[in-house]
């Protein structure tokens, strides 16, 4: 072979690498629209692990509480966000984090996942008169983003036409109460514009703007909000420099001082050292 041959099977062996590591930067950007939810009402002391154990018996408590009370408003709520909490926290976040050569364990874990968040939306939508309830909009469009994200190409569940309308949804929570729950929102908002594809509803400039807003009322201690931002904007840039800095800003934030969610962001952060550690998945140069 000449030098001329080797040079262009190089120079092609690059190409390659690099077309490779923008598919795959865009697609986890593009689709990883839920991001950590907080699993609510647990001791912000608890560890993950013992939450992760416990969460399907309160669960299945719950779901026979619900057969008895099939009209308890309160109860419903709880249900639903706690389905679509443990499958984001303890199901496909792990799932994500499987290394390649596991592909068919991760596959598994990601439908468990998706099965869980539509079981937590069919709860949730088995009350009415919840229209200006920020808290059933709120989670009715996370569960809805989450289980399309996982699988956006599976049209029997219908959860593809519906973007627009929980799209809607978190605008019209935002209009009612643009403080929920110390800035969730806004992180949530910007999550959903910076990784959807914009004839789907993204918007790169809102994402910017939501961004802002969150960073300024969670007062920058939210990993979450790093890790989308590095997720979402760094790789499919295929700028690793901002990626790690990033990443190393989300695991520089202590955890223990938001009392309210340092369950989610300890799950965060764990997702920003696999990302870190990791990097090789996404970007062609690692520096």
């Amino acid at each position: 072979m000449t030098n001329r041959e080797h040079r262009e099977n190089r120079e092609n062996r690059v190409l390659a690498r690099r077309s490779a590591a923008r598919r795959r930067g865009a697609a986890f950007a593009r689709f990883a629209v839920m991001g950590i939810v907080a699993v609510m009402g647990m001791s912000c002391a608890t560890s993950p692990a013992f939450v992760g154990k416990a969460l399907p018996s309160i669960i299945a408590g719950n779901e026979k509480k619900l057969a008895k009370n099939p009209g308890d408003k309160a109860l419903i709520l709880e249900t639903g966000r706690y389905y679509i909490s443990y499958a984001n926290a303890f199901v496909e976040t792990p799932a994500d984090m499987l290394p390649p050569e596991q592909y068919e364990q991760k596959t598994a874990e990601k439908q468990r996942a998706k099965e869980l968040y539509l079981r937590g939306i069919a709860v949730l939508e088995t009350t009415e008169g919840v229209d200006d309830d920020v808290d059933f909009l709120y989670w009715k469009a996370a569960g809805v983003l989450a289980a399309f994200a996982i699988d956006p190409f599976d049209y029997s569940t219908g959860l593809g036409a519906k973007l627009p309308e929980h799209i809607a949804m978190l605008n019209h929570a935002y209009a009612l109460d643009p403080d929920y729950s110390g800035g969730a929102l806004d992180e949530m908002l910007f999550r959903v514009y910076a990784a959807l594809p914009a004839e789907m509803g993204g918007d790169k400039t809102k994402a910017r703007t939501y961004f802002e807003r969150a960073l300024a009322k969670t007062q920058g201690l939210s990993p979450g909000l790093f890790v989308t931002w590095a997720q979402s904007f760094s790789i499919p840039a295929q700028d690793y420099p901002e990626y790690r800095t990033m990443l190393e800003r989300a695991l520089a934030i202590n955890p223990n001082r938001d009392k309210a969610n340092v369950l989610a962001h300890k799950i965060s952060q764990k997702k920003a050292q696999w990302l870190l550690d990791n990097a090789e998945y996404f970007f062609i140069e690692v520096n």
